[in-house]
């Protein structure tokens, strides 16, 4: 015999017959909770076989046979449509209180994901451009304060001296 069949020791079948046990109550108990109990609406009631076929309405038969006719075959021929034909049939066919989702339409008119950063990223990158553009208009502004300060302080100082 392999290893994989062996035969079990009184203390290895005990256990395993104990973990076996366990797991098979949980999911019973699982199983009960959900059970529903009788249904009382129907209790009392017996029904008589006979009295229900015997209302069984019997058909009624003619005993004049009908005459069936082999149907005629006519071709008809397919009509060949394109999609975008389809697609303006369906449109003419909606209701306009009726909410639809065309999502053909709706994927082709909206832009794609790569699109919308593209457009993002150039919009960053046009407030960027911006924003360097007022740092350097900015610089030149405290540069022209500083250089006014710088001469009226000489001036002052020119003027102190006698």
């Amino acid at each position: 015999m392999s290893e994989t069949f062996r035969e079990l020791n009184p203390g290895e079948l005990q256990s395993t017959l104990l973990q076996f046990m366990g797991q098979n109550m949980g999911e019973i108990k699982k199983l009960d909770s959900s059970l529903v109990d009788k249904n009382n609406t129907l209790r009392g009631m017996t029904l008589d076989p006979d009295a229900v076929m015997k209302s069984i309405p019997k058909p009624v038969m003619s005993q004049q046979l009908q005459t069936v006719q082999p149907a005629q075959i006519t071709h008809i021929p397919a009509q060949t449509t394109t999609s975008q034909e389809a697609v303006q049939q369906l449109q003419e066919d909606t209701d306009d209180n009726q909410l639809v989702f065309n999502f053909i339409k709706d994927i082709r008119s909206q832009p794609s994901v790569i699109d919308t950063i593209d457009t993002i990223y150039k919009r960053v990158l046009s407030i960027s451009d911006n924003i360097c553009l007022f740092n350097k208009r900015l610089k030149a502004i405290e540069d022209m304060f500083e250089q006014f300060d710088q001469n009226n302080n000489i001036k002052k100082k020119n003027q102190e001296v006698p």
